[in-house]
């Protein structure tokens, strides 16, 4: 492989790294976007339960506007649970599709790193098989060089 298509594959993964780098901060949104309906969600079902034993008191100790008051609050935060449900779910399959894209590209980014990984490698061992060729091709230059310098020194004595 030659260094210019080893630079384009290096290149190519960093874009690879980068994807999943935009990918896990996805999925650090939708996390916490999902953490934060839950706990709307948790604060109005707790509101929902004491409101219904506040009104539950106020009803037993007669205090019909306190009850009423006490009423128009849980109803509201009942709807506010129905729609924070819903919410919630749609927030959850965000968090899957976040997680499914995540694991994806980071897939495809280890993948990508061990072909880089695999070129250098090669691009490493074909330069050694390089220098080596050179070496030995110096070795058997200088090897004849010295037989044949020996050799007329055989014919001249």
């Amino acid at each position: 492989m030659k260094a210019s298509k080893m630079k384009t594959l290096a290149r190519l993964a960093d874009v690879y790294a980068l994807i999943e780098v935009q990918k896990a901060a996805l999925l650090s949104r939708s996390n916490s976007a999902l953490r934060a309906v839950e706990q709307k969600l948790e604060e109005q079902t707790d509101l929902m339960v004491h409101m219904r034993a506040t009104g539950s008191k106020a009803l037993v100790q007669g205090e019909r506007s306190e009850w009423l008051m006490c009423e128009s609050e849980r109803e509201c935060a009942t709807r506010n649970v129905t729609d924070l449900e819903r919410a919630n779910k749609h927030r959850q399959e965000m968090r899957e599709s976040a997680l499914e894209q995540y694991l994806g590209s980071l897939l495809k980014k280890d993948q990508m790193d061990a072909a880089v990984d695999v070129a250098k490698s090669s691009l490493r061992e074909a330069q050694q098989r390089r220098e080596q060729i050179s070496l030995d091709d110096r070795f058997v230059a200088r090897s004849n060089w010295i037989r044949a310098k020996e050799q007329r020194r055989v014919n001249l004595s």
